[in-house]
């Protein structure tokens, strides 16, 4: 006579029911906590990256305004702070200023230096205002919480300062210029928007005739940056300057470099010129004194905002690119 042992197999599902439920408890704690981890690592990232853009862009304003390192790696952080502020204030912020490095790797280094890189951690720990990331099904395994960290690096690169002659204070308009080889004028009476006639001001202060001289005679030595849509954008300078007649003669028969652009927004002292290239010209004749004043040049080349980034014939100008690198 055979022997049922289904009472057995009953009482092995009874033993075995108490861990089982742990296993699956502990599964769907693991499961909605890494999830929650996941979703923290994705904000902490965007703030990251954030912060360092925006730390970026205003550490090359700051020193192109003429602030001192130390100055500008201060506005720079507080910029940072407020970008977190804005989107993780329960995060730490850790910002370093320095260098990318050809092998992909972010360098320190101390204000003795102009740093050229903003690196970026972004932190959920004990020290957090926030504290570590609380877990909620994690606490049944005795895990309350967890540190989650994410950072990003940002560059502004492709500066080269002074080139060939230097670039000089005034925009001419794409469909305006001449073939390489040929004759064309610029800086014509003829305003290209209210209050405006094409002059530049290269580094967004307020500037005077002696500034647009200096540029005008020896090239502009400061910094500008390209903008995130690719373009590089130079606020207007407003009025006609006659008293520049002098500088522009004394500059005849040189190599130098204008803005070519394409578009503008606003008007005089707002006046936004979009740049899209630039223009290699040698001066030959000007008279701003005249009822029709003008300046006459041959153009000797052209580059496009994006090749004179990414390289080619010509050294850089006086750009900087700010982008994400790590």
């Amino acid at each position: 006579m055979r022997t049922s042992n289904l009472g057995w197999r009953r009482g092995q599902i009874i033993v075995l029911a108490p861990f089982m439920v742990s296993v699956l408890g502990g599964v769907v704690a693991i499961t909605a906590d890494v999830g929650h981890m996941f979703v923290e690592k994705a904000l902490l990232q965007n703030t990251a990256d954030g912060a360092a853009l925006a730390a970026t862009w205003v550490l090359t304003e700051q020193r192109g305004a003429g602030h001192s390192e130390h100055d500008a790696r201060a506005a720079a952080l507080a910029e940072a702070l407020a970008i977190r502020n804005a989107n993780r204030p329960e995060a730490a912020l850790a910002v370093q200023f320095g260098s990318w490095q050809p092998g992909g790797s972010f360098v320190a280094a101390g204000e003795e230096v102009a740093a050229s890189a903003v690196h970026v951690r972004a932190l959920r720990n004990s020290s957090a205002p926030g504290g570590a990331l609380s877990l909620s099904f994690a606490r049944l395994l005795g895990m309350r919480s967890c540190n989650v960290a994410a950072a990003g690096t940002c560059e502004a690169s492709g500066f080269i300062r002074g080139f060939l002659g230097g670039l000089r204070p005034f925009a001419v308009y794409e469909g305006d210029i001449a073939a390489i080889g040929q004759m064309m004028t610029f800086y014509e009476h003829a305003k290209v928007e209210p209050g405006n006639f094409g002059l530049l001001d290269l580094n967004g202060g307020a500037n005077g005739t002696p500034d647009l001289a200096q540029w005008i005679l020896y090239g502009y030595d400061g910094e500008v940056t390209v903008s995130e849509d690719g373009y590089l954008w130079i606020d207007g300078d407003p009025g006609f300057r006659t008293a520049l007649n002098g500088d522009i003669k004394d500059i005849w028969g040189e190599e130098i470099y204008i803005v070519v652009y394409d578009q503008v927004t606003g008007s005089g002292s707002n006046a936004h010129f979009r740049c899209i290239g630039f223009l290699c010209v040698v001066i030959t004749s000007s008279d701003l004194t005249g009822k029709t004043p003008y300046v006459t040049c041959r153009v000797t080349g052209m580059k496009s905002v994006h090749d004179v980034i990414t390289g080619g014939s010509w050294s850089s100008p006086n750009l900087r690119k700010v982008q994400l690198v790590g």
